[in-house]
């Protein structure tokens, strides 16, 4: 129930999400509504460390930046949620969401917080293209929010 509060939420801050103060077309809006989609899978996906869906959701080509600043690829990234012993999280929230679409690319930001034995407060910016017929992320920076 939460989540379709949520999803509802989204979509109705929607036209301010796409474009700011400017008009945005029936094609703009269902392309944030899919990439909003694609963000809560991510966040379920990081949850329950399923590589299977990470590797749908992340291109090929990806590039992520992590809060320590190094680069990384996917399979450096899928390695992260391979391994025994990563933090265990419980629950992840997307707020603060912002996001701008351009065609077949949307640019996303966020504030994520992860709750697990601790909170982990992030903001990311990431890239997504539409590539045939699915949203994937092409590019992620995450930085650490002070106090987290």
């Amino acid at each position: 129930m939460r989540k379709i509060v949520l999803v509802g939420a989204f979509l109705l801050m929607l036209p301010w999400m796409v474009s700011g103060q400017q008009a945005i077309t029936a094609e703009e809006k269902k392309a944030a509504s899919e990439v909003l989609g694609v963000i809560a899978r991510w966040a379920d996906a990081v949850r329950d460390r399923d590589v299977a869906r990470l590797d749908e959701i992340f291109a090929e080509d990806v590039v992520i930046t992590g809060v320590d600043g190094t680069a990384r690829g996917k399979a450096d990234e899928l390695a992260l949620y391979k391994r025994d012993g990563g933090g265990k999280v419980a629950a992840i929230t997307n707020e603060d969401v912002g996001m701008r679409v351009f065609g077949d690319v949307a640019v996303v930001t966020s504030l994520m917080t992860m709750k697990g034995a601790t909170e982990t407060r992030v903001r990311y910016t990431a890239v997504f293209v539409k590539r045939d017929e699915r949203w994937q992320i092409v590019a992620l920076q995450a930085g650490l929010v002070k106090g987290s």
